[in-house]
């Protein structure tokens, strides 16, 4: 009995740290890391599963393999007041995070007129945030809270293109031919 006890509480424990904002890879939210060769571009959306308050949250890359968080041509689907993306480049806040600068701020907060509710996370909030690969290394794309505290993240593998690969290929040969 306590062995099944022990195995629903970590159960339930999972399915709460999943909970909040999610990213998604092309509105697949059960992605954890991707492969991509780093002249690819990938497609990350914000859902929302009405558990998180309104308010900031924080969106960056953490160091390792160059890539960059494109949000010129992202959407706002959650339509609040107050919301906005603004880059941000504070390097003690990006390593409190362990991101890199610069970041950018996301405000999905809403001044409701009086007596009127708060709209819930919920659904698609922010639609075709663009991340571009542009070399091999493996990056993590993360989104924050306003407290700093980790919401979710994708772990990105970027590969060199076949190309190169064959390239290098074909010069480890010419070289073992040399010997």
């Amino acid at each position: 009995m306590k062995k099944l006890l022990v195995v629903l509480m970590v159960l339930s424990m999972a399915s709460a740290a999943n909970a909040a904002l999610m990213l998604s890879v092309g509105g697949d939210i059960q992605v954890d890391e991707i492969t991509l060769l780093p002249s690819e571009i990938a497609t990350i959306d914000i859902q929302g599963d009405g558990t998180e308050p309104l308010g900031i949250f924080f969106m960056g890359v953490s160091a390792g393999g160059p890539a960059s968080l494109d949000f010129s041509s992202a959407a706002m689907i959650y339509q609040g007041n107050d919301s906005m993306f603004a880059e941000m480049d504070d390097p003690d806040l990006a390593g409190a995070m362990g991101i890199t600068t610069p970041f950018e701020l996301i405000s999905l907060s809403d001044v409701p007129p009086i007596g009127t509710p708060q709209l819930p996370l919920t659904g698609l909030l922010v639609d075709l945030i663009t991340l571009h690969c542009n070399g091999p290394g493996d990056v993590v794309v993360s989104i924050f809270n306003g407290n700093t505290e980790l919401l979710d993240s994708i772990l990105i593998h970027q590969i060199p293109e076949p190309i190169t690969m064959v390239l290098l290929g074909l010069g480890g040969l010419f070289l073992r031919r040399r010997k």
